[in-house]
């Protein structure tokens, strides 16, 4: 499969692990400027009923830490299917290199192995196109 088929196609969490290490982010336009290097991934997953509680609180733990590196670079944005046991993670990256420093947060890698080791359904990790919003990213 080819890099371009890969950022295309909705992946699994042990798919993810075998794509090359540098994610190349396709150029997008807007408001007539370049975002040359913008990563944009949403992963989807659900968790047992009785590990919802833990996982939230996880959640806040890593937040925590997010929230004390530079937020200019980033956007990490969870949400909960009402009151169910589903997630979904939007992270949004200026670039790969500040991607690569949220991936290495201590509290960030327990929460990614206490998730996996509850997951009532393996997680979908899809690689998303930045359009716009309204507001300028980064």
């Amino acid at each position: 499969m080819s890099n371009s088929q890969r950022l295309s196609s909705t992946v699994s969490l042990r798919e993810i692990e075998k794509l090359p290490l540098r994610i190349e982010s396709p150029l997008c336009i807007y408001k007539h400027k370049l975002i040359k290097e913008m990563i944009v991934v949403k992963v989807t997953y659900s968790v047992h009923d009785d590990y919802v509680h833990t996982n939230k609180k996880m959640i806040e733990s890593f937040l925590k830490d997010f929230r004390k590196l530079d937020g200019t670079q980033f956007l990490y944005t969870i949400l909960q299917g009402g009151e169910s046991n589903t997630f979904v993670h939007i992270s949004q990256y200026k670039n790969k290199e500040i991607q690569d420093q949220l991936l290495k947060v201590p509290s960030f890698l327990h929460f990614q192995e206490q998730r996996d080791k509850n997951l009532a359904v393996e997680a979908k990790i899809e690689l998303m196109n930045f359009i716009g919003s309204s507001n300028d990213p980064f």
